[in-house]
């Protein structure tokens, strides 16, 4: 239920954001309703949100990411990243949490 509380969090915040396209809410405005019907989905629910943080310099960068799914049959949490140093090598990560 917490993954769902912040997902929820996570569009509303999407929906607020005030350079946000028409586009772009009408993509957040579906993935809310989806969350909010959970257990029961929507037919033929599919949405996706999520956020991208990077930072670095030449010597050192990293990303990370969070990604909520949720489908007719599921809602799922995605993890990731990479970090990049410049004098050993690139490593990256992901998990996934249902």
């Amino acid at each position: 239920m917490q993954l769902i509380k912040i997902a929820k969090k996570t569009a509303r915040r999407f929906l607020k954001h005030p350079s946000v396209s028409p586009l772009r809410v009408i993509a957040h405005g579906n993935a809310l309703y989806a969350l909010e019907r959970l257990p029961i989905t929507p037919p033929g629910a599919s949405s996706e949100l999520g956020i991208v943080y990077r930072n670095g310099t030449s010597e050192f960068r990293e990303m990370r990411y969070i990604k909520f799914s949720i489908s007719g049959s599921a809602f799922e949490l995605f993890e990731g990243g990479s970090a990049f140093e410049k004098d050993v090598r690139n490593e990256n990560f992901s998990v996934t949490c249902v």
